[in-house]
């Protein structure tokens, strides 16, 4: 279960979903100065269906879920400050839900670049793969064809 809300330091996290045959499909990564947690686990009490892993050496505080609560009963900023990270969570699955249904792998891959070019700075391909939702091969194809696209122009 997920009883903490972890805050990243230093380094670069994701998060990933394994399916009944042993398969990674990544959610999300997180960098440095972003909170994360597994927020339906964290509300119901229920155990969590992700994993987090550590892609470079990081460093993260976790607040645990009494001293969240304790905070925002004693000060409503952070009250304010929870609520205002739940709605980003959820603008974030919304974006990313409709990209997965309405975007072609290269639309993804080259919004990625625009909107997160972190990702492809600091993150394996295979991951990357992962998150927009194909194999590494079909990511290898785009990029040589976006490559060959650059070449002739």
């Amino acid at each position: 279960m997920c009883k903490h809300v972890f805050f990243i330091v230093k380094g670069l996290t994701r998060y990933f979903y394994t399916n009944a045959e042993g398969n990674e499909h990544t959610g999300q990564f997180f960098f440095e100065t972003s909170w994360y947690t597994d927020y339906d686990s964290f509300l119901t009490g229920k155990p969590s269906e992700q994993s987090l892993q550590a892609l470079e050496k990081s460093e993260v505080l976790l607040l645990p879920k009494p001293n969240l609560y304790r905070l925002y009963d004693e000060n409503p900023k952070f009250e304010r400050f929870g609520r205002l990270m739940a709605e980003q969570a959820f603008l974030g699955v919304r974006q990313r839900n409709t990209s997965l249904l309405s975007e072609s792998p290269e639309e993804r891959y080259l919004n990625l670049i625009q909107q997160r070019p972190k990702v492809i700075d600091r993150v394996p391909l295979h991951y990357i793969a992962s998150y927009l939702g194909i194999k590494p091969e079909s990511l290898s194809r785009i990029r040589k064809r976006l490559y060959d696209a650059r070449q002739k122009s």
